[in-house]
């Protein structure tokens, strides 16, 4: 078993706290050449094990936007919170040095202050349009009426995210348990 690190940004991070997410799906870099539809069952069989984010068994810790909340009374006091539900940092960071002063981002955040462990439960490998209304539920969004579809919710969280929904990239499709917060 193995354990990576994983961005996710605060939305994410509350939909993973809130039981809704447990998929996600991130872009194959550099996307694999097909050449004819024929080959694409051989690409999605071939490249699970190529995963970056991992295999079924594997971990993820989660990565996420830390604020530095300073008190109104005393400006030298911070405490440290994430961004996602304000809850506390549980481990004193007293003595780590914000890389932009008063948040650290999801990029810059260390191991150390990660709450939130994911275990791995599948990984596929498939066109990012393929995606079904239960798995767009999956990935956390919310059917709020917006649109018609769960489907249009996660391609506009798609878009606001990597603006390429209509390239139909390959994509790791990855699925999760919480293991812990």
């Amino acid at each position: 078993m193995k354990e990576r690190p994983i961005i996710f940004n605060t939305e994410m991070v509350k939909a993973i706290l809130d039981g809704r997410k447990t998929q996600t799906r991130r872009p194959i870099k550099p996307q694999p050449r097909v050449t004819n539809k024929a080959n694409d069952f051989f690409i999605t069989l071939g490249m699970v094990e190529e995963c970056p984010f991992g295999k079924v068994g594997d971990r993820l810790y989660v990565r996420e936007t830390i604020a530095l909340n300073r008190n109104p009374n005393n400006l030298r006091a911070v405490s440290p919170m994430y961004r996602a539900d304000n809850s506390p940092v549980k481990m004193d960071c007293g003595f780590y040095k914000f890389p932009k002063g008063n948040t650290c981002s999801s990029i810059h955040m260390p191991r150390w202050a990660s709450r939130i462990t994911l275990e791995i439960t599948d990984v596929r490998v498939e066109r990012l349009q393929d995606i079904n209304a239960e798995d767009s539920l999956a990935e956390g969004v919310k059917w709020d009426g917006m649109y018609e579809h769960p489907r249009d919710n996660f391609i506009h969280l798609w878009n606001s995210i990597y603006k390429n929904w209509a390239d139909n990239p390959w994509v790791w499709s990855i699925e999760f348990k919480l293991l812990e917060v």
